[in-house]
């Protein structure tokens, strides 16, 4: 938690039950194998093709965004 509060790792909550600590705090994305939960990084920009709808945009400024993606492993698969 220490690292996270010095912006050393990123505390990602891709599933509530338990903590996952990236050690890589630039933004990225992440993809999540539903077999096992192995988690891939994904280092693309969304932010061109992600628009929240008119109601909410007017109410909020974007700084940021975070995607989830979910599938299945190439292990998995075998």
């Amino acid at each position: 938690q220490t690292l996270t509060d010095m912006g050393e790792m990123m505390e990602v909550t891709i599933d509530p039950v338990r903590k996952h600590y990236d050690p890589n705090p630039r933004l990225h994305h992440h993809v999540v194998c539903k077999e096992c939960g192995r988690i891939g990084d994904v280092f693309a920009d969304y932010s061109s093709v992600l628009t929240l709808p008119g109601e909410v945009s007017r109410e909020f400024t974007v700084t940021g965004n975070h995607v989830d993606f979910y599938g299945v492993c190439d292990k998995c698969r075998s």
